[in-house]
């Protein structure tokens, strides 16, 4: 990659749909099936993280889902983010279900947009959602989802070498894009 130009353009993206399709940060494609929940992006234990990072965490899981499936080959893709304590899961396009040991809430049900000073979670257009993380060492990491076929994560150039998981390595090397991160095993 060249400078960039605009903001948009210094992100690198890993791309997952409900076909089982993977995109990693480091432009691999590959396909996988399984449809436990899996972590596709985040930090990672060897990453020597900053002062600052140290305890901040993130983990973006997806899933794709038996009850969705309309054929063998395509399933509904879900999603759910771990920001420090938080848990947010999708709904649908306009809410989300969110979790905080702290945060006491009846069903925990939100309509978008819903803002927290870890993560802003917002309607991106008419059918996506997006969830902007703010902690610090992390900020500029985006997850962009559908709850139907499409989970995209978003990472600032600054991201590089510190995120593992089924999106890959993000180090430029597709080939350790399998190589499994200290005791990092799907969920």
């Amino acid at each position: 990659g060249g400078e960039c130009k605009v903001k948009e353009d210094c992100v690198d993206r890993c791309v997952v749909n409900s076909f089982g399709q993977y995109h990693t940060f480091d432009n691999r494609d590959y396909s996988f099936y399984g449809t436990c929940s899996y972590v596709l992006a985040q930090n990672c234990p060897n990453n020597n993280p900053t002062p600052d990072e140290s305890g901040k965490r993130f983990r973006v899981m997806s899933s794709r889902s038996n009850k969705g499936c309309t054929s063998e080959s395509y399933c509904y893709r879900k999603v759910k983010v771990e920001i420090m304590q938080w848990v947010v899961t999708g709904i649908d396009k306009n809410t989300i279900k969110v979790y905080h040991p702290y945060y006491r809430d009846s069903t925990g049900i939100k309509t978008l947009p819903f803002r927290t000073q870890d993560f802003d979670v917002i309607k991106f257009s008419d059918m996506n959602i997006r969830l902007n993380i703010k902690i610090t060492g992390y900020a500029g990491l985006a997850v962009v989802w559908d709850n139907i076929q499409t989970v995209e994560v978003l990472a600032p150039q600054s991201l590089k070498n510190r995120i593992c998981g089924m999106c890959g390595t993000f180090n430029d090397r597709a080939s350790d894009d399998f190589t499994p991160q200290n005791d990092i095993v799907p969920m």
